[in-house]
């Protein structure tokens, strides 16, 4: 595929994820989230669609046409890969430091639920009034979901 010519997000971005050069038109006046995605990574293509005149919108597809954009995709795809990379880092950084060993009320109410089932999902009552189910991952941490129940 030589040029994406697209007005949705996931086009511009999977594109640029296979290293094509597109041409990101915004259909929001003024343009919105497929100019600032455009922007976050770098692709200087994206146009909003009440800015944008046939004369741009050729040169842009010229443009697209030439080696120099090629590579120009394969680095805004480089930037994007790693700016996720970093974003998964820092919020498994965080994650891992805000974790808390359970306090003595979670301890009790997983013995309280225990008593009743000794299978992996165990209901009990919350003070709400909603039933609540308990249910134990693979690496043994118990995580509450909310049933649409109303006791």
């Amino acid at each position: 595929m030589d040029v994406v010519v697209t007005t949705r997000l996931h086009g511009m971005v999977l594109a640029l994820k296979n290293g094509v050069p597109v041409v990101a038109i915004d259909p929001e006046a003024g343009g919105a989230k497929i100019i600032r995605q455009a922007q976050t990574i770098g692709w200087r293509l994206a146009y909003a669609a009440d800015a944008a005149s046939d004369q741009i919108l050729q040169q842009a597809f010229d443009y697209c046409l030439t080696e120099d954009a090629r590579q120009e995709a394969r680095r805004c795809s480089g930037r994007a890969v790693a700016d996720v990379e970093s974003m998964r880092q820092e919020l498994s950084t965080k994650l891992k430091g805000s974790i808390p060993f359970p306090g003595p009320k979670f301890l009790e109410r997983r013995a309280f639920a225990a008593s009743f089932d000794r299978s992996r999902s165990i209901s009990m009552l919350h003070r709400s009034g909603l039933l609540l189910g308990a249910l134990a991952t693979k690496m043994g941490h118990w995580r509450l979901k909310i049933r649409s129940k109303i006791v």
